[in-house]
């Protein structure tokens, strides 16, 4: 029997065409046919969409491309988001859409820059104002030496905004097509794992300075005072408050060396939301350890004890004259702290996802720490030293104990005169009334050539 072959071919746009017998054949053959990937990509597939009216299909008209011969779909019309993915039937052009990072808003870095600037001004300009009038007797009584140590740690602990700036990346490199992360490592990183680390650590050792300061101002009054309703004397030396200021601070470094060492923070990117081809349309950047909470912890109950601390000492010392005492400034000083804290860190939790929100309360804290501190312990000295008539001096009759105290390397000496007291109060702690009949009087400082750098109080 004779048999007739019927030949077909498709076409690059996925026509069919009959090329054999020759006389029903009206086209040429085409050498090389296309690929059954270009025929699958041209009939089936999302790439080809537009090239064919299946209701079936019409989802896919936004991933048409045009076929390439190999099967592969070529997007360059789409423009330059458009990247093409799969090859015959599953051949698209997908849309990439561009990530929100959720980087800090540029308004919001601004009022993180004045807060710092703020407060670096009003430490400087303290220091200065310590320093300018040292040997006034309303900062000789507050003793420069802490006051300079108090705006110093201010100063510390304000710079710990700066590393909230530094935001990077994901971990690892994406793939541009897919959006997956790939095992590449991306280079830049450090730059965020730096400034993780740098926030606990400005953080922290500007706190401990600043309060390490007000505990031994605190406790050198304290220890004078009591000494003096037994009637005795006592020699206070530097380095006697020099050990409650290195304590902390050793303390705080000891947590925050282990924590660098053992698990530092880093940078990690977490994909809040993807689109339907599963590309991240939402990430959020954040600070994170292995190890957190075991170090968090600790750093925590050191600062938040120093805090408690430093209430303790302002309850015992609060029957001392306010001339030689700033624990009325000081609690004032720590319950605001308290208070911002005890709403802060709820929000702070609460925020956590939205990065303008979480920088912001982190700023404020800083802020509001480091500011009330500041204000509360010059800003009544301010007040006394300017605030007087120019040319008197502040009078020593019913005002409590008083004490003029040198700057500089001296020695110095408190001489007290007291009323005629209680018998029982010789044995033990003075009456509310006697306390307040105990008076002071100034003497002018003395050098003690015997024994340069020793502080004498009676």
């Amino acid at each position: 029997a004779d048999w007739e072959v019927l030949g077909t071919q498709y076409t690059a746009e996925g026509n069919l065409e009959v090329v054999a017998p020759l006389d029903k054949s009206d086209v040429d053959i085409i050498y090389p046919l296309p690929t059954w990937a270009n025929r699958d990509c041209v009939k089936i597939s999302p790439c080809g969409a537009n090239m064919h009216n299946d209701s079936t299909t019409d989802t896919h008209h936004n991933y048409a491309g045009v076929c390439n011969p190999n099967g592969t779909c070529s997007c360059q019309q789409l423009g330059s988001s458009a990247v093409s993915v799969g090859i015959g039937r599953t051949a698209a052009c997908h849309q990439k859409p561009i990530e929100d990072m959720t980087y800090i808003s540029a308004p919001l870095k601004a009022v993180g820059i004045a807060f710092t600037a703020v407060q670096l001004l009003a430490s400087i300009l303290f220091i200065s104002w310590t320093l300018f009038y040292r040997n006034e007797v309303v900062v000789k009584i507050s003793q420069p030496i802490f006051l300079v140590l108090v705006a110093l740690g201010c100063m510390i602990l304000i710079l710990g905004i700066i590393p909230l700036f530094v935001e990077g990346e994901y971990r690892y490199q994406q793939n541009p097509i897919t959006g997956d992360l790939t095992n590449t490592p991306n280079h830049d990183i450090w730059r965020a794992d730096v400034a993780c680390m740098a926030v606990p650590w400005l953080f922290g050792v500007g706190f401990v300075i600043t309060f390490s300061a007000l505990f031994a101002k605190i406790w050198r009054v304290r220890k004078i005072m009591h000494e003096v309703q037994h009637f005795r004397r006592v020699v206070v030396l530097p380095k006697d408050v020099a050990v409650i200021m290195v304590v902390l601070l050793v303390l705080e470094i000891s947590i925050l060396l282990a924590w660098q060492f053992v698990a530092p923070l880093h940078w990690e990117r977490e994909v809040l939301a993807t689109d339907e081809n599963g590309y991240p349309t939402k990430s959020v950047g954040t600070c994170t350890s292995d190890l957190n909470k075991a170090f968090v912890t600790p750093y925590a109950l050191l600062n938040l004890g120093c805090l408690l601390y430093a209430l303790y000492l302002c309850y015992i010392t609060r029957n001392i004259p306010q001339k030689m005492n700033e624990g009325k400034w000081i609690t004032a000083s720590i319950i605001g702290i308290f208070q911002v804290l005890l709403l802060g860190i709820p929000i702070l939790i609460i925020v956590s996802d939205d990065t303008n929100a979480y920088f912001f309360v982190r700023a404020c804290l800083m802020f509001i720490v480091s500011m009330s501190v500041t204000c509360f312990i010059f800003f009544p000295k301010l007040v006394r030293l300017h605030g007087r008539p120019k040319g008197s001096r502040p009078s020593t009759e019913n005002q409590g104990p008083q004490a003029e105290l040198p700057s500089g390397p001296k020695s110095w000496t408190l001489s007290l005169s007291f009323p005629k007291f209680s018998r029982s109060s010789t044995k033990g702690i003075l009456t509310s009334n006697e306390k307040t009949e105990l008076k002071m009087a100034v003497e002018e400082p003395k050098v003690d050539h015997t024994n340069s750098g020793a502080v004498q109080d009676l």
